[in-house]
């Protein structure tokens, strides 16, 4: 369990800096689009913790299928949300936004290949 923990930060850690390298290079160019790619990374780390808390509680507590497709649909509300807000506030935040979703991914990414 603490393996796990520890991945998880290391992961977040990884988004996090990847999402404040982006905000920094764009914030000199567009900064509606730093401001979109914060969000983005916030809203992805966010993701990335509540998936981590439905796939614990569903192997401690063998939770039906039902609870999974539940916690799947309100975490995809949520990533839906936040990009369509982005949408009506600029279409640069919500380009921003898109870009800062993938933080989180690469950070998986980047974990994965540094084991190696």
């Amino acid at each position: 369990m603490k393996e796990l923990t520890k991945t998880r930060n290391r992961i977040i850690k990884s988004a996090a800096v990847i999402g404040l390298i982006v905000c920094g290079v764009s914030v000199f160019f567009k900064p509606h689009f730093a401001l979109g790619a914060a969000i983005g990374t916030m809203v992805s780390i966010v993701n990335f913790i509540l998936l981590e808390k439905q796939v614990l509680s569903f192997a401690h507590l063998n939770k039906s299928a039902v609870f999974v497709f539940f916690g799947y649909i309100i975490r995809y509300l949520f990533i839906g949300a936040a990009l369509f807000l982005a949408a009506k506030w600029n279409i640069v935040v919500f380009f921003g936004m898109a870009v800062g979703l993938f933080a989180i991914r690469i950070g998986i990414y980047k974990e994965e290949l540094s084991k190696k």
